[in-house]
């Protein structure tokens, strides 16, 4: 009997003991998540890697990834059935259209926290005023006739720009009117980010924005990118306050003609402003898809302090007989591309005809850093 009571007595002793061990455990973190002190990267019961806070003061606890970042609201408008009208970012144009146009003011994109913008329309896409939206974000564009004339700035995100018919509603625009047109700056590079206590007066809540976005632009007819504009899709980097560096990888730029595939549509590319791909850890990537491509000789190579590309010294639409009286446009590619602008991936598509290149050019790849 004496030894089954010292049995149970040790066997309760053992409950005891691991019931309270585990209430205190409880207690403890509980405790630490609430006020922020036990646990590092919590304050007030919020990571600080999610929100941006600096845990304990100290910049050595300070952790911001992007794809922790809170995520915006997004403005989706499809208007593939509404009679044609106009989608303008920006003013209204007073162009006397007999359908109103719908204007969506910039400053209701600035001050909503929208992050993603998505147009779908059945006309005209119109952007005539700067856009600016948060880094990561993301605009999709999509009509008939897209136009870009005020920049448009998404660290980090993703621009699409598509012209197309095939789900036009109550009219039939025709295929040679389809025109994605950019005469302004694409920005979606990265940022640069500097956590040195000795710039920051206070807490630096920037969000790390290392690598460029990506740039789409597509037709199902002409591509036209005037002089003047600039696409950047060059990295960003961030210095610790540490002082440690980290450098980002540069985005994409992408080129699209004649995506609804029309035979006797002469659809080209016409590309003249400034590209630009630059990275630390890796360079862009740049591609094209048109109807006919010849990589020729530079008339004038570049010499190698000059890093940018300047599209309308590199690139030329040359229209030719494409028989049965249709017209046809070969997109001439510079050989000097591949030593400018800091690209280092290069795709060159002929979608329906011949690629060509020239006995005399001289491809040599250096990614610019």
């Amino acid at each position: 009997f004496f030894f089954l009571c010292c049995c149970l007595f040790f066997f309760w002793y053992v409950w005891w003991f691991i019931c309270c061990f585990c209430w205190w455990i409880g207690v403890f973190c509980c405790f630490g998540c609430l006020c922020g002190c036990c646990i590092p990267g919590c304050i007030g019961g919020l990571c600080d890697s999610a929100y941006g806070v600096r845990a304990a003061g100290s910049h050595a606890g300070f952790n911001r990834p992007f794809d922790q970042s809170p995520v915006g609201g997004t403005l989706a408008i499809n208007l593939l059935r509404a009679g044609l009208p106009d989608i303008v970012v920006g003013t209204d144009p007073a162009n006397g259209a007999t359908v109103p146009p719908l204007v969506i003011p910039t400053e209701t994109l600035s001050q909503s926290g929208i992050e993603r913008l998505v147009l779908l329309n059945a006309g005209r896409v119109l952007v005539n005023q700067d856009v600016s939206l948060p880094d990561f974000g993301r605009v999709n564009l999509a009509g008939t006739s897209v136009e870009v004339l005020g920049d448009i700035s998404v660290p980090g995100g993703s621009v699409t720009l598509d012209s197309t018919n095939q789900s036009v509603g109550e009219g039939v625009v025709p295929n040679d009117d389809l025109l994605t047109r950019v005469a302004a700056n694409i920005d979606v590079s990265g940022v640069w980010v500097n956590d040195n206590e000795l710039v920051n007066d206070g807490q630096p809540d920037a969000a790390i924005v290392l690598d460029g976005g990506d740039v789409s632009i597509g037709s199902g007819g002409s591509i036209r990118v005037e002089d003047a504009s600039l696409i950047d899709v060059s990295a960003g980097a961030y210095r610790t306050a540490q002082g440690n560096t980290l450098g980002g990888r540069g985005g994409s730029i992408s080129f699209d003609t004649n995506r609804i595939g029309d035979p006797q549509l002469g659809a080209q590319l016409e590309l003249a402003g400034v590209l630009r791909g630059f990275g630390f850890e890796r360079g862009g990537s740049l591609s094209f898809d048109v109807e006919r491509i010849e990589v020729v000789a530079d008339a004038q190579p570049p010499a190698d302090s000059e890093l940018e590309l300047e599209a309308s010294g590199r690139f030329a639409s040359r229209e030719v007989d494409g028989g049965q009286g249709n017209s046809q446009f070969v997109l001439e590619v510079s050989d000097a591309i591949f030593r400018q602008g800091g690209f280092e991936d290069y795709s060159l598509a002929s979608s329906r005809l011949d690629l060509a290149v020239s006995s005399d050019a001289d491809i040599r790849l250096r990614a610019a850093q």
